[in-house]
This record gives C-alpha cells, sequence and structure tokens, in this order.
C-alpha cells in the first residue's frame, strides 16, 4: 500500500514538472513573439513615416503640376494670337477662350491631386500588407529576426520604389482645337457664301449694282 502511494506521487511530480516546464516554454515563446513582434513594429514604423507619404505624393504633383501649367501658358498665348489677329481681343468670344482654358488648367490640377492621393492610398495598403506578411512569418517560425529581416526587405523595396508616372499628354488640344475648328468652319461658310453670291455686298442672291 504504502509503495503504491509512493509511485502515485512520483507520478504527480512528474506530471507538475513537466507542467511548469511546458508553463516556461510557453512564456519563452510569448516573448520570442512579443519580441519579434516589437522589431516589425519598429522596422515599420522607423521606416515609412508620413514624411516618406508626403513625399511619395509631392514626387506625382510636382511631375505633373509644372507641365500643366506650362501646357496652359502655351495654350493662352495660341488664345491670345489667335484672337488678336482677328481683332477679337476684348470680345466675348475671348472672354469665353480664356474660361474654358483656365477649366482645363483647374481640371487638370485636381485630376492629378487626386490620382496622386489615391496613389497614396495604395501605397499604404501594400505597406499593411507587407506587414502581416512579416507577423504571419514570426507566427509561423516562431524567429523573430527572419521576421525582421522579411520585414527589412519589404521596407527596403518599398522606400526604393516610386511612383509610376508617364507622360501627360496634351491637355488642351480639345479647347484650342474646337477654336480651330471653329474658324475652319467660319472661314468655310464665308467663302460659300461668296461664291453662291451671298457676300456682303448682295441681295437675295443677286449682285447689287
Amino acid at each position: 500500500m504504502k509503495g503504491g502511494s509512493s509511485t502515485n506521487n512520483d507520478i504527480v511530480a512528474a506530471q507538475r514538472r513537466e507542467a511548469a516546464v511546458a508553463e516556461q516554454r510557453e512564456r519563452e515563446r510569448q516573448q520570442r513573439l512579443q519580441h519579434g513582434r516589437n522589431r516589425i513594429a519598429a522596422i515599420f514604423r522607423g521606416g515609412i513615416e508620413d514624411d516618406f507619404y508626403d513625399g511619395y505624393e509631392n514626387t506625382i504633383l510636382d511631375y505633373y503640376n509644372p507641365e500643366i501649367d506650362r501646357q496652359y501658358g502655351e495654350a493662352r498665348e495660341q488664345n491670345l494670337f489667335d484672337l488678336a489677329r482677328r481683332g477679337l481681343l476684348r470680345s466675348t468670344a475671348a472672354a469665353e477662350r480664356s474660361a474654358d482654358t483656365l477649366r482645363e488648367r483647374n481640371e487638370a490640377r485636381e485630376k492629378v491631386a487626386s490620382d496622386a492621393s489615391n496613389a497614396v492610398g495604395n501605397l499604404k495598403s501594400d505597406v499593411n500588407a507587407a506587414e502581416r506578411s512579416a507577423y504571419n512569418i514570426l507566427t509561423a517560425t516562431e524567429d523573430p529576426t527572419a521576421a525582421a529581416n522579411n520585414a527589412l526587405t519589404e521596407v527596403n523595396a518599398i522606400q526604393t520604389r516610386g511612383p509610376e508616372l508617364s507622360p501627360l499628354g496634351d491637355i488642351f488640344s480639345s479647347v484650342v482645337n474646337a477654336y480651330s475648328n471653329y474658324q475652319a468652319a467660319d472661314r468655310a461658310r464665308r467663302y460659300r457664301d461668296t461664291v453662291m453670291g451671298r457676300g456682303p455686298n448682295t441681295t437675295s442672291g443677286r449682285n447689287v449694282a
């Protein structure tokens, strides 16, 4: 009877030791995971801050807005030249052309601002996805160093990735061409009227003597 009690006590003691070891291992595991999470967070927070997003957005704005303004200046000069040649600098047509050209400029700049904001939003989504990937690696491997190295690689790749920029194209062609087409149509109408005897010196299709 006494031997059986001793055996049971040994079993209980062994179970307690095993439980204590398991608890210690779990504490160490959680400490490793927390250490890894802290390292990942520090890497992403330290490498990608608000200044980075601001710079990304400004790169887009600084690429397109000066080109918009340059084209706007050229379009205005062309408008003034065309209007002056026709003696319409102070006409309603001149005011309309100026307003149309300015509207095109403002709309172009607004679109650039909207596209830049969307690009920053997409970039933030990519950053969040990369950070989640680093945490997933940490959970799978329980290796803070491997997860931190992955985070560093992702951050470095994001930092060196600039926005996609492409030539703007002629954004004022619709305004300029619209007036050019109007001028061509007006010249064709006056020529047709002259040929058909409806010029300024005619009445009812017959030349006035």
